[in-house]
């Protein structure tokens, strides 16, 4: 019997990883644990996934490593969503929309660093509220994709 590189990766990586992530949940825990890692990893304030995450997981006894994995998969697309939704929570509060180019931002840092501070968490919470009615619609429809998927693999 020789060395097999496929086997290896199985045996050593792939099954116990499977197993980490499935332990200790039910197919419906564990379909609201990946609902829940990808929106949470949508939270348009880059840095603070990993700790909403975290807490979610903790309060709601979720598996912490499906949350987080799944976190960490979304964060391109996060980087990719927070100027829409910061634009789309700035129409919703009807907010100028001069800090949304890099020269315009620098430019008021060097001006009023404070003043710039104070636009960019209106935008940021702006954000923050487009993201709260886009997760809505989002959530349900991936949690029953997860269920479905996840009774599949379990089975």
């Amino acid at each position: 019997m020789g060395f097999s590189f496929r086997n290896w990766i199985n045996n050593r990586l792939i099954f116990p990883l499977f197993s980490l992530l499935r332990k200790g949940s039910s197919p419906r825990r564990l379909a609201i644990a990946i609902s829940l890692g990808i929106v949470l990893g949508l939270f348009p304030i880059p840095g603070s996934t990993t700790g909403l995450c975290l807490l979610v997981a903790f309060l709601g006894n979720y598996n912490v490593a499906v949350m987080q994995l799944l976190n960490y998969a979304v964060y391109p697309l996060q980087l990719l969503l927070i100027i829409p939704l910061m634009a789309l929570g700035s129409s919703i509060f009807d907010l100028e929309m001069e800090l949304f180019s890099v020269t315009a931002m620098v430019d008021l840092f060097r001006d009023d660093f404070w003043l710039a501070l104070e636009k960019l968490w209106k935008f940021q919470f702006a954000g923050i509220i487009a993201w709260i009615i886009f997760i809505f619609p989002l959530y349900f429809p991936l949690y029953h994709a997860a269920k479905v998927v996840v009774r599949k693999v379990s089975t």
